[in-house]
């Protein structure tokens, strides 16, 4: 078994700590009760083949990295000839894993940061050049023991992980995403019978050569401005905390939606954020931004409606009384402005249309795609939140249930398909969790979680349906 096999490789490894891989022979028990004779490469070799384990938690993109820019067995032996009985008690030597080389053992320093911080100021003496392509991280893995369900390891990895994804695919896909996104915000406009009619005649008017639309793009740009303000606040939030702790990220992807405008900007960590807190931080900053932003402008946006002349009231744009009771808390805000909070106004029947002023409309949808980057699962947003405060093993159980609740809300409550659709894209594009942070055995302060608390409380009120 397994255990037996930990066991007598311990053994073994214990007695030769610091002496290199001379040990030639190590007798194992087989399920006969037979002893046989093996090397002690052969014990890593059999070790090695359980990797995946210890690894399952980790990114592919990370897993999958090109072999010359992972350490080596030599990489690995510069840090593990460091390591004593004041800084990391050893339980084995390091272990080659997919993305690096793995050391199990025990923190002797008071914390995770200050084991780090020793450490690698003993490798930069013994090879300065060391921190250049490779970092050590401290991380909790899964076991392969049925009595334990984690154990803490230094993880030797390259000191960045660029994403798998073609360039191109990325590229090929903010297009896209830009296209249907302006096809959607002029679908707004569709409900109008005035403006369907005034641009009918502006086509008829094209094939002679003279056609009027400003007044059309006097409307529609406010909508488009809105809209990429508020998810500008979200991205520059991002970026601002990104360089606040000098990580990179790489450019956002455009995600597209059958339902929305966009899903959501896409960006990939290439550079491990220092610890949990920093991961929260550069998180957490983003939706929230957006939210605000959106949240204003839904806000100015309504106001802007009540207040509009005859003429400009006729060709506002609109939405359903169905999509809009998609959002509990947008619907409530459309309700108490427009029609006094009675609720007669989306107890109507649900295709019918309300006139919205552009902005407002850009408001509403801002909420719905901010409040969807805070669902706490895989490497969205809110599933790196997730990861901060749980961990790598129960964020992986929090994000399968909050999967299977949006997975069945898909179908019991969600006439517009804006949760399956998410969850369509997301199982192709951020299912995985996060690249290792250099420590993550120190878990974020309480204020975060509170914080994260309240975001995802905000969330749902945005998310959940009214009818």
């Amino acid at each position: 078994s397994m255990s037996t096999l930990r066991r007598l490789y311990g053994g073994a490894y214990s007695k030769n700590l610091f002496g290199g891989f001379e040990i030639e022979t190590v007798e194992t028990i087989d399920s006969d009760d037979d002893y046989t004779v093996v090397s002690l490469n052969e014990l890593i070799e059999i070790a090695t083949e359980n990797k995946s384990m210890a690894m399952e938690l980790f990114p592919r993109n990370f897993q999958d990295a090109e072999e010359d820019v992972l350490p080596t067995e030599a990489d690995a032996q510069t840090v593990f000839q460091v390591l004593d009985q004041n800084t990391f008690m050893a339980s084995e030597r390091p272990l080659k894993v997919n993305g690096g080389y793995l050391i199990r053992g025990i923190n002797k320093r008071k914390s995770a940061s200050e084991l780090l911080d020793v450490v690698e100021g003993k490798i930069i003496k013994v090879n300065p050049s060391w921190k250049e392509k490779f970092q050590l991280n401290f991380v909790e893995i899964t076991t392969d023991t049925p009595t334990e369900l984690t154990e803490l390891a230094l993880l030797i990895t390259p000191n960045s992980f660029p994403p798998t994804a073609p360039a191109l695919l990325n590229i090929l896909t903010t297009t896209i995403s830009i296209f249907f996104s302006f096809v959607y915000c002029i679908n707004t406009f569709a409900g109008n019978e005035v403006v369907m009619q005034k641009l009918k005649e502006a086509s008829e008017m094209a094939s002679v050569g003279s056609y009027d639309i400003t007044w059309f793009n006097s409307l529609l740009v406010p909508l488009l401005v809105t809209l990429g303000a508020s998810q500008g606040a979200h991205e520059l939030a991002h970026l601002l905390v990104a360089w606040a702790n000098q990580i990179k990220l790489t450019p956002p992807t455009i995600l597209p939606s059958q339902a929305l405008p966009y899903l959501s900007f896409q960006n990939r960590i290439k550079t491990s954020p220092k610890d949990y807190n920093t991961l929260f931080d550069l998180a957490f900053v983003g939706p929230i931004a957006g939210l605000t932003a959106s949240f204003l402008a839904l806000l100015y946006g309504l106001q802007l409606t009540t207040t509009a002349d005859s003429t400009t009231a006729q060709l506002l744009p609109s939405l359903s009384v169905d999509f809009a009771t998609r959002s509990a808390l947008g619907s409530t805000l459309i309700d108490l402005i427009l029609g006094g909070g009675d609720g007669i106004l989306l107890q109507q029947d649900g295709a019918t249309q309300i006139p919205l002023h552009p902005i407002a409309v850009a408001g509403f949808l801002g909420l719905i795609i901010n409040a969807l980057d805070l669902i706490p699962i895989g490497s969205t947003d809110g599933g790196r939140m997730s990861q901060a405060i749980f961990g790598r093993v129960w964020h992986l159980t929090f994000s399968s249930l909050v999967f299977l609740v949006l997975f069945i809300s898909s179908f019991v409550s969600d006439s517009q398909g804006i949760l399956l659709g998410y969850l369509f894209i997301y199982s192709f594009t951020q299912r995985d969790m996060e690249i290792p942070c250099r420590n993550e055995i120190d878990k974020v302060e309480l204020p975060r979680a509170i914080a994260a608390l309240v975001s995802w409380l905000v969330a749902v009120l945005i998310l959940v349906p009214l009818r």
